[in-house]
């Protein structure tokens, strides 16, 4: 009876439905005056650039100077008049005019060669060259600004004379344009080309008028504007941030209980002063693809993002002076956990009283960490001073995913701040961050040298982007059958916080970023946004199987080698290795790492039974690169990997015994 009841309610639901969609929707529509019919319209030109400029190209205005405006504007000026005074900003008005006016996908090198067609356009050679020429000076006189700290008669002859004018008569060509519609899809064969080859122009004038603003900051225009961290030494224990230079909130705030070691607090998103950045955001930029048709081909130094909102890049300038690239990198890669016991993944309470219907939560202990919290420091210092005996200097340590928590990772820092005072920085997977805050965290300290000389810390700490989902087959790979019911798919239990990814300035024009297990794996949200900006070097923290070339993380990294050219390291911990090593399934295997960049295949890193770590040696080698529209840019530095050494520990230090015997 029941049954039969269901079933006559869900025809009668059925035909409801068909009456309302396909009858009475239809009978209204007949009954509806014209004007009901939605009607759109085009974005203009100048209304795309009211949405970027709110302000105007120039920025607010005295009482002074909008009665002028006011009187201007009845005479047809506007805010929109006149260039924008930073070449930031002018690079992300002209870049956003050619991606939403879909332009960009028309540029070639050798512009239109079809005789008959506007469908491809550029600028001659000797224009682009002036382009660029035009750029060197702007960056020149706002040096010379900064230097002199104030405009002399002779920068100002210079600015009128060298950047203003010429890059004004390029900028009139869009204000004489202000009407006309962004998109224009009535013909693909644009009889105007000339607007799109004047915003072109402003394109690469704004972005080589930004080369080296990602490295070079300290001794440019930027630092007036942002929150660049200068090192004082008069620090006070209670936490006091360091000051930048009066923008507002500081950069950087002393963590409790050392205060040479700080937390980033406050971030670089953009480097326009005047977008604004709901609407897009503009940073530097490190490595231009060698492929496809994009507008991160378009630029050299500077990379079109996406607004605040679903993936937030921070970039992080050197403090102090960087080391040159051609110097070599030493990475000591630390697999740890080198044990992981089943019971290591635990299901949340709720799932094991009272399951769901066919999933559940996990969560990760991690009973690998001593009590003591130094243990991992000293193990870790250890080994840094072995490997030194070989190579002469670590520059870097890399920890896996899930490795350490906070108070292990804090000490760690500390030991290595003082006594190992060539290495530049630390990235590690956390369950915990600089906050208190659970979750699955990646972990990053760059070193430098204060005013004292005195060496300091600064860490960033951001949080995965995806939650890790154990299925059937991987239960059964990694032998947990015994902790995570095998017919439940399984979700780690973590928050999904705001999307974010540091890149790190190193090294004189490199640029580093880490990656968490997904993160690498899934496109969304954050692959576009890493493939403009372009890092030289990815590290990519996992808890997984062998890294091997015919797994997923090989696949994912070839994908970032090939575009935009990353050179990629992935590390897991040894602890599920040696578990699928124990079970005996498979051929033994112990690739804990795996490297691929832009010109070399995929190699697969073993550790070597009773090694702790391993030793890579890097160098960068000069790239040449080209943009889309044929201009040479500045050379790139690629990172290629030499070789590897493993790095083994005698029995020593007490406190970390029980880590070298779980080796």
């Amino acid at each position: 009876m029941d049954e039969r009841v269901t079933i006559l309610a869900r025809i009668a639901i059925h035909v409801l439905f068909w009456d309302v969609l396909c009858v009475q929707i239809p009978e209204q529509r007949k009954s509806m005056p014209a004007s009901f019919s939605p009607s759109f319209s085009a974005a203009t030109i100048k209304s795309v650039l009211e949405r970027l400029f709110p302000d105007g190209t120039r920025g607010k205005r005295t009482t002074d100077e909008s009665s002028q405006e006011n009187a201007q504007a009845a005479h047809g000026a506007s805010g929109l008049d006149h260039f924008p005074m930073f070449p930031s900003d002018l690079f992300a008005a002209s870049a956003y005019l050619l991606e939403r006016g879909d332009a960009y996908r028309r540029i070639a090198p050798d512009g239109s060669r079809r005789g008959t067609t506007n469908s491809v356009f550029s600028l001659p050679s000797d224009q682009k060259e002036k382009c660029q020429a035009i750029g060197q000076q702007w960056a020149d006189i706002f040096h010379s600004f900064i230097q002199n700290n104030g405009a002399s008669e002779t920068i100002i002859k210079r600015w009128n004379a060298e950047v203003s004018k010429p890059v004004q008569v390029y900028w009139n060509t869009i204000v004489a344009n202000a009407d006309r519609p962004l998109l224009d899809t009535t013909s693909e064969e644009d009889p105007d080309v000339g607007f799109w080859r004047a915003v072109l122009a402003l394109l690469i004038i704004a972005d080589h008028a930004c080369h080296n603003l990602g490295f070079n900051a300290r001794r440019g225009w930027f630092d007036r504007f942002s929150r660049v961290v200068v090192l004082d030494d008069d620090v006070e224990d209670d936490g006091e941030a360091e000051r930048s230079n009066g923008t507002g909130k500081a950069p950087v705030e002393a963590i409790k209980g050392d205060s040479k070691h700080f937390r980033y607090v406050a971030y670089t998103d953009t480097v326009c002063i005047l977008v604004n950045p709901y609407v897009i955001r503009v940073l530097p930029k490190s490595r231009t693809p060698a492929v496809g048709c994009t507008m991160r081909t378009l630029s050299a130094n500077l990379a079109l993002l996406p607004p605040r909102g679903s993936v937030n890049m921070h970039w992080f300038h050197p403090v102090g002076e960087p080391e040159p690239d051609g110097k070599a990198l030493n990475i000591l890669a630390i697999p740890y956990p080198y044990e992981i016991a089943a019971s290591d993944f635990r299901p949340d309470i709720q799932d094991q009283d009272a399951p769901r219907n066919g999933w559940g939560w996990f969560g990760v202990s991690q009973t690998w960490l001593p009590t003591d919290t130094s243990a991992v420091a000293h193990f870790a210092l250890a080994l840094v001073r072995k490997a030194e005996r070989d190579c002469g200097a670590v520059h870097g340590i890399v920890f896996p995913e899930y490795a350490l928590n906070w108070e292990t990772y804090a000490e760690l820092v500390r030991q290595i701040r003082v006594y190992a005072p060539h290495v530049e920085f630390i990235v590690a997977g956390s369950s915990s961050d600089c906050t208190g805050a659970k979750g699955n965290f990646v972990l990053t300290t760059t070193f430098a040298h204060a005013k004292d000389d005195e060496r300091k810390a600064l860490t960033y700490s951001r949080a995965k982007h995806h939650r890790w989902r154990l299925d059937k087959h991987q239960i059964n790979e990694y032998g947990l059958a015994s902790a995570l019911d095998p017919h439940k798919l399984w979700w780690e239990d973590m928050l999904i916080n705001t999307r974010e990814v540091g890149l790190m300035a190193f090294r004189e024009k490199s640029v580093f970023s880490a990656l968490i297990c997904e993160d690498l794996a899934r496109s969304e949200p954050c692959h576009s946004a890493v493939r403009s900006v372009g890092p030289n070097l990815v590290f990519v923290l996992l808890m997984d199987g062998a890294q091997i070339a015919s797994r997923w993380s090989a696949r994912y990294a070839t994908s970032l080698a090939d575009d935009p050219g990353c050179a990629v390291l992935t590390l897991t911990s040894r602890g599920l290795i040696t578990r699928v090593n124990q079970m005996g399934r498979r051929n033994p295997n112990s690739a804990v790492a795996l490297w691929k960049d832009d010109v070399n295949s995929v190699s697969s890193l073993h550790l070597p039974k009773g090694a702790a770590a391993l030793l890579l040696t890097l160098s960068a080698e000069e790239a040449t690169e080209a943009t889309l529209d044929g201009r040479k840019t500045p050379l790139a530095a690629a990172w290629r990997y030499h070789n590897h050494m493993p790095i083994m520990l005698a029995p020593g230090h007490a406190s970390y015994q029980s880590i070298l015997n779980s080796i």
